[in-house]
């Protein structure tokens, strides 16, 4: 997933996604909203990947709970406009139903995220 989550590859992370997912972002981050089904994630997706130059996420942790899961990662990247380089610690717990992600919620507290699938 997180091979996917970058510039160019929306369409493989989409893959992995439910038609029908719902992908909510963090209190804390910038866009505040809520990506439904997989236009609603393309669209956000291709606005919010199109300001960062050299974006990535690195998995810090992955915690298995069975029907969902959670990861911490670090995400980097260069802002397009500004050329500022920006990291940051990011969470979210994912839902899982018929081999497919049909949830993502974003935390702004990793520990939270971990306690949240147990």
């Amino acid at each position: 997933m997180l091979e996917a989550y970058r510039p160019g590859r929306v369409e493989q992370l989409l893959a992995l996604l439910d038609p029908g997912i719902e992908w909510v972002g963090t209190r804390d981050w910038i866009e505040q909203e809520v990506w439904y089904g997989h236009a609603g994630v393309r669209a956000g997706l291709e606005r919010f990947l199109s300001e960062w130059d050299d974006f990535r996420h690195d998995l810090e942790e992955f915690r298995d709970g069975g029907d969902r899961f959670a990861v911490i990662t670090r995400m980097h990247g260069t802002a397009r406009h500004t050329g500022i380089h920006t990291e940051r610690r990011t969470a979210g717990v994912c839902e899982v139903r018929d081999g497919l992600i049909v949830r993502i919620v974003g935390y702004d507290d990793p520990e939270a995220a971990l306690a949240a699938i147990g």
